[in-house]
């Protein structure tokens, strides 16, 4: 358990974005509030002798930001978190000044994301903490920028948030193509006939790493198909899944079906920043039901791209459309 010791004050109260020591440092985020910047507070408190002490876990996590320009509280539009979501930021370029820190100093990482409500283009943000019923912040324009705190508890230290406005990609900018074909997985089922799409954004510098595509309810590692085609003319049916995301090496996704033939499951070889899907074609007439399904994938900045998955060709192949 940690020891909370008397704080008489503080000597260093600084505020840092995305790694930089940089006063003002510019923090880029989408506005979907699943993107999120970095800020890093650095305090180093002193007790009644003037000797540095370690702030503990709870003592760190009474920090809270504010406006710098009237240390009132952040907009509802912003949200923090103690935990990085995963997605894509932009470190500063220049390193951190983890050498100015001294080992006594306390830190303290956060991680911090701008809703679709926000209405400004950039914010300049500061901090403030109370301690001992003494209040301490850095927004404070009379002194000297970069942390080291004179009378009354006050240093000058911010950090700019600037909110982008989200972008969305067309079904044109992704890329679908099948990379196994006639293979069946699953031992209740060795013959099965199973193709393996695979999906991708054609510009490298964006992954796939979340989707909407539904499981079942009673289990999250399945899916039920979305479209089905009687070919009875020629016996040659067919059926398509979309597969939900999973980390690389996952091991199993179940194939649900209600045609009459086994369930079985398949074990792609999963890539980061791709999506699946899976078209069977077997012999065994069904009752069609041949439509698209519409999926929303979120790419590693958190920005959402709506589009739909689409049977051709009698549904042995598979698109990407704008449209139903």
């Amino acid at each position: 358990m940690d020891t909370i010791k008397a704080v008489a004050g503080l000597r260093h109260f600084q505020i840092k974005g995305n790694g930089s020591a940089a006063n003002g440092q510019v923090c880029k985020v989408y506005k979907n509030g699943r993107q999120e910047f970095q800020v890093t507070v650095v305090i180093d408190a002193v007790d009644h002798n003037n000797q540095s002490i370690r702030l503990t876990p709870a003592q760190m996590r009474q920090v809270v930001l504010v406006r710098y320009d009237s240390g009132e509280s952040l907009p509802a539009a912003f949200r923090g978190s103690y935990v990085w979501a995963g997605y894509d930021y932009t470190p500063a370029l220049q390193p951190a000044d983890s050498a100015s820190v001294a080992a006594d100093m306390s830190v303290l990482d956060m991680w911090v994301s701008v809703g679709p409500t926000a209405s400004f283009h950039s914010m300049q943000i500061g901090a403030k903490i109370t301690l001992e019923g003494v209040t301490y912040s850095t927004n404070n324009p009379s002194v000297n920028p970069g942390g080291a705190v004179a009378e009354g508890g006050r240093s000058n230290s911010s950090i700019f948030a600037e909110a982008l406005v989200p972008y969305a990609f067309r079904a044109n900018d992704f890329a679908i193509s099948r990379i196994v074909q006639g293979i069946g997985w699953g031992p209740a089922s060795p013959k099965r006939h199973l193709d393996l799409w695979e999906i991708k954004i054609q510009n490298s510098n964006y992954k796939i790493v979340d989707s909407d595509v539904p499981v079942a309810p009673w289990n999250r590692d399945t899916v039920i198909w979305f479209s089905r085609n009687d070919r009875s003319s020629d016996n040659d049916d067919t059926t398509q899944w979309a597969l939900p995301m999973r980390t690389p090496g996952y091991r199993t996704i179940y194939l649900h079906s209600d045609n009459g033939l086994p369930d079985c499951y398949i074990q792609p070889n999963y890539q980061p920043g791709r999506a699946y899907a899976v078209v069977e074609r077997y012999e065994g007439s069904t009752p069609s039901d041949y439509k698209s399904l519409p999926i929303t994938y979120t790419d590693n900045n958190g920005c959402n791209h709506s589009i739909y998955l689409k049977p051709v060709t009698s549904g042995y192949d598979f698109a990407l459309s704008d449209y139903p």
